[in-house]
């Protein structure tokens, strides 16, 4: 065990008759995936828009998923989207910046807080909610200067299958997984050799959307690679 209370290597060791058995030296498996740009292809959200602080979102493009795409926030600055529901949608957000601090925080009309995203840096966001008739607000805060950035709104089951997988890692893959997670500025587990909480769940979310366009490639295959292990005997 490391310091850090990381597995560092398995095996059987044995002082039979002098011999020894043998021991398994674990080592992160390279991830290459590189971080992309948010997506210049979505629509704009006009500099006026931003200037005035508010944006309004239609119900049928909430419910069916939609991207926004921002040229720039200023650090302390809040931008809202508005939007009205007539019956209950699971809905999940990401959003993901070229550079800066962009946290997502979504309140009912009283300002009342339903659910927040505020991984640390640069580091993409997630969140996810069911959310019954009402309206609300999505709240971009900047918490440092933003330069460019990509929001996403999708249907909030798109993600399911990150539970089922993250239940499939051994305990090895769970502590690698969460290292990455956790140097990137994202949320881990307190014991990842023991399990991963729903913290880690929406961190892997946000994680992958910072490497890939939802969709892209398979959300599992991702988790496979960045919690892969290198095996010297």
């Amino acid at each position: 065990m490391g310091d850090d209370g990381r597995v560092l290597a398995v095996g059987k060791i044995s002082k039979k008759e002098g011999t020894v058995g043998w021991i398994g030296l674990l080592n992160d498996h390279p991830f290459e995936d590189l971080r992309r740009s948010p997506d210049n292809n979505l629509d704009s959200i006009a500099p006026l828009e931003i200037a005035n602080g508010s944006y309004n979102l239609l119900e049928k493009d909430v419910r069916r998923g939609m991207g926004l795409q921002g040229a720039s926030l200023a650090s302390g600055a809040t931008f809202e989207l508005r939007f009205t529901l007539s019956e209950k949608v699971d809905v999940a957000v990401t959003s993901l910046t070229s550079r800066g601090d962009l946290d997502l925080l979504l309140v009912d009309m009283d300002e009342r807080i339903i659910r927040f995203s505020s991984n640390l840096g640069d580091a993409a966001e997630y969140l996810r909610a069911q959310l019954p008739s009402g309206s609300y607000k999505l709240k971009l805060v900047a918490v440092s200067q933003v330069n460019d950035f990509e929001l996403r709104v999708h249907d909030g089951k798109q993600f399911e299958n990150v539970v089922a997988k993250l239940l499939k890692l051994d305990p090895i893959e769970r502590q690698i997984l969460n290292r990455r997670l956790e140097e990137a500025g994202y949320t881990g587990a307190g014991n990842p050799s023991i399990a991963l909480g729903g913290d880690t769940y929406r961190s892997v979310v946000a994680f992958y959307n910072a490497f890939h366009r939802p969709g892209s490639i398979q959300l599992d295959d991702f988790i496979e690679r960045a919690a892969a292990v290198a095996s010297d005997h």
